[in-house]
């Protein structure tokens, strides 16, 4: 519970001060102070009040028929473990959502977090799509290390989906939960 301190203090001082002055002593995995910086210097807005929406997805898209089957089957062995799954494009927009467990829906709906809305970095700050991607890495984000407020009862954690030919990134598939689950 020290680091989820740690991390909380950090993320209050950076939304304060829109930095960490370099003698502070947290200790924040370098990939999150990275998002953080590129969050803040991007201008993103963590106090939303639910994710942006930025239009209609292409539910019909090569990406999204790939991964219906596998994603729905991953949804059904989540049941139980209060835990949905989504899928987005290139750009964080958000296609599908799958979410067998009910208890999860509530807090996603909260968030807005389904088809149509974005999670990306530059608008919500620091997050399981928008920093995948950001960087076409997968990432775990936890509690307090989201920027966006209503985040911070989440627990992330983003895959990209690179295309096997080309390496392009293609998607991200982020899993959530609520972060004192994870």
């Amino acid at each position: 519970m020290a680091r989820a301190m740690t991390v909380r203090k950090a993320r209050e001082l950076v939304l304060s001060e829109g930095a960490i002055p370099a003698d502070t002593e947290f200790e924040i995995r370098p990939e999150v102070l990275s998002s953080w910086r590129r969050s803040i210097l991007s201008g993103a807005k963590v106090s939303l009040a639910e994710l942006p929406y930025v239009g209609e997805s292409d539910i019909e898209s090569v990406l999204c028929m790939a991964a219906d089957p596998v994603l729905s089957r991953l949804a059904d062995r989540l049941s139980g473990l209060g835990a949905g799954v989504l899928l987005a494009d290139r750009n964080a927009r958000i296609l599908r959502r799958w979410a067998s467990d009910p208890s999860i829906l509530p807090l996603l709906d909260t968030l807005r977090s389904d088809s149509g809305f974005t999670g990306a970095e530059e608008l919500v700050g620091t997050n399981g799509i928008g920093t995948v991607a950001e960087t076409g890495r997968p990432i775990q984000i936890v509690g307090h290390e989201h920027l966006m407020e209503k985040m911070v009862p989440f627990a992330c954690v983003g895959v990209p989906i690179h295309n096997p030919i080309s390496r392009r990134l293609e998607g991200i598939i982020t899993m959530s939960c609520r972060a004192e689950a994870a």
